[in-house]
């Protein structure tokens, strides 16, 4: 894995987690992320997960203008430098991961939201943490041979992280 460094647990967010920390600046998503600092956590990213947080910034319709204009810049500075904007809004180390995983997967009713399950695998991610359905209905699979643990809130995740 590129980019990996040692440390505390790996974890992938989902489109939904980045929104609420780039766009509407989500207080208890802030205070999750606290308890992810503390843990030293690594956050996963793939050039699949950085392509679909991009497009959503730029091509979502926004219904108030401070939104937009936050999406907008953020996306802007994606297409730049994605570790310099994301380490910073989630507090936490960046890493790029593979996301490439060739192994069994849980298959999510919403085939776009794959490359969130693929990049925990093949990053050996024990948090994959979403707010999308598709994506929480995953949680009572578990991997057996593979390196990630479960599907998660981003604020149920900081309880089981104990």
């Amino acid at each position: 894995m590129q980019g990996a460094s040692p440390g505390g647990p790996r974890c992938v967010f989902d489109t939904h987690v980045w929104l609420d920390l780039l766009v509407f600046d989500d207080a208890p998503m802030r205070a999750a992320m606290s308890v992810w600092q503390s843990a030293g956590a690594i956050t996963l990213i793939s050039p699949a997960t950085v392509a679909e947080l991009a497009h959503v910034l730029q091509h979502r319709p926004w219904p108030r203008a401070a939104w937009a204009e936050r999406a907008h810049a953020a996306a802007d500075q994606l297409q730049r430098q994605p570790d310099a904007l994301l380490g910073p809004q989630c507090g936490l180390p960046i890493a790029w991961g593979d996301d490439g995983w060739n192994g069994p997967l849980p298959r999510c009713r919403d085939a776009s939201d794959q490359k969130f399950l693929a990049l925990a695998a093949g990053g050996c991610a024990p948090w994959l943490l979403s707010r999308d359905r598709a994506l929480l209905k995953c949680r009572r699979y578990r991997m057996a041979d593979g390196g990630w643990g479960q599907v998660c809130t981003p604020l149920t995740a900081p309880e089981a992280l104990g």
